[in-house]
């Protein structure tokens, strides 16, 4: 019988650099995901954020080379980074020719790629990778959650920083991937639209033009298929 990987969840005291207040590698099996939702209604606290690892695990603890599988890709937009306003971000990403699930992560917008197939290879993954940080220098995205055993806000929690309560949450449901394995992340390498980042933003054929990049379509699949 075929051992069940894992999932991660993991809580943080904000605004500081410390280990983890509380964590938990859980099988994911029915009673493993009931697991890690009383935990994260148990952990979830004002000063304190849960997060879930995006991979699945063969083994701890939680890096690179244990993650077994990947079944999306995910992109993490602080709008207070963006020049867009909510509405605009939030047009773009439904307006993508593979709309993403869109959830509000309390103070920004978290977009989830679900693939139908889960990646299981090394080369498959490490090309989500690559797509993920592409989008992240085209969309001023936030450059950490980019790898296989990234955390992302745990939904249903609440983000407290700036003194509120704010619930991370879905906004709109995506659209499933119909791509197997291996072919994944390069069907998620879009034309995607032109965003302004105040910070956090890439050059594409040396076009800039003061703080703010500009694309054209032929740029945008240069890059991309770069």
């Amino acid at each position: 019988m075929t051992e069940a990987l894992l999932g991660y969840i993991v809580k943080f005291k904000d605004g500081v650099k410390e280990p983890p207040a509380a964590q938990l590698y859980y099988p994911l099996t029915q009673d493993g995901f009931a697991r890690a939702q009383a935990f994260a209604q148990q952990q979830d606290e004002k000063g304190f954020s849960v997060y879930s690892c995006i991979g699945r695990l063969r083994n701890t603890p939680r890096n690179k080379q244990n993650v077994a599988e990947l079944s999306n890709l995910v992109l993490d937009l602080d709008l207070r980074n963006i020049a867009e306003t909510r509405e605009q971000v939030l047009k773009t990403l439904r307006d993508l020719p593979l709309p993403p699930e869109i959830r509000d992560s309390g103070r920004g917008i978290h977009a989830v790629w679900h693939l139908k197939e889960p990646l299981v290879d090394d080369a498959g993954m490490a090309q989500a990778e690559t797509t993920m940080r592409r989008l992240v220098t085209l969309l001023a995205g936030d450059p950490k959650p980019t790898h296989r055993a990234a955390l992302l806000r745990h939904l249903g929690t609440h983000n407290s920083r700036d003194n509120e309560w704010r619930e991370c949450r879905v906004l709109e449901d995506g659209k499933p991937c119909d791509i197997n394995q291996a072919q994944a992340a390069q069907r998620l390498n879009l034309s995607v639209s032109k965003f302004r980042a105040e910070q956090n933003a890439g050059r594409i054929n040396g076009k800039r033009h003061g703080r703010i990049w500009t694309f054209t379509d032929d740029d945008l699949d240069a890059y991309l298929d770069g």
